[in-house]
C-alpha cells in the first residue's frame, strides 16, 4: 500500500513538473477602480476581454476560453458582496494589487469551458 502511494506522488509529481499551462497575466495595472466583476474574463488573441477593455498582458497566451469573476465575498458564505479595488503603489514593494473591502475576504473564481 505505501509503495502504491509513493508511487503515485512521484507519476502526479513528474506530470506536474513536466507539463505547462498558459494563461493571460492579471495585473491590474489596466484596471478601473472598482474592479468589475469580469475583469479579464474572455481574453482573446487582441488582448480584449470580455467587457471590451485591453492591454492584458498575454506572455503565456490568451485565455477566450476561460470566464473570470471576482469580487469582494462574505466570510460566512462567501458570496458577492462588492467589487474588488486597485491598489495603486505603496503596498509593500507590490504594485496594482487587487484587494477587498474591510472585514471580507476576496474570491476569484476561473471557469474554463467544457
Amino acid at each position: 500500500m505505501r509503495i502504491t502511494r509513493t508511487m503515485s506522488a512521484f507519476l502526479c509529481a513528474g506530470y506536474l513538473l513536466t507539463t505547462s499551462a498558459y494563461a493571460t497575466v492579471l495585473t491590474f495595472d489596466n484596471s478601473p477602480s472598482p474592479i468589475p466583476y469580469d475583469y479579464g474574463s474572455r481574453v482573446d488573441a487582441s488582448g480584449v476581454d470580455a467587457g471590451g477593455r485591453t492591454n492584458f498582458n498575454l506572455t503565456h497566451g490568451a485565455t477566450p476560453n476561460v470566464a473570470v469573476q471576482m469580487f469582494t465575498a462574505n466570510y460566512s458564505d462567501w458570496s458577492q458582496s462588492t467589487n474588488l479595488f486597485v491598489w495603486g503603489s505603496s503596498y509593500a514593494d507590490l504594485t496594482d494589487v487587487a484587494y477587498h473591502s474591510s472585514g471580507q475576504g476576496a474570491r476569484f473564481i476561473f471557469t474554463a469551458d467544457s
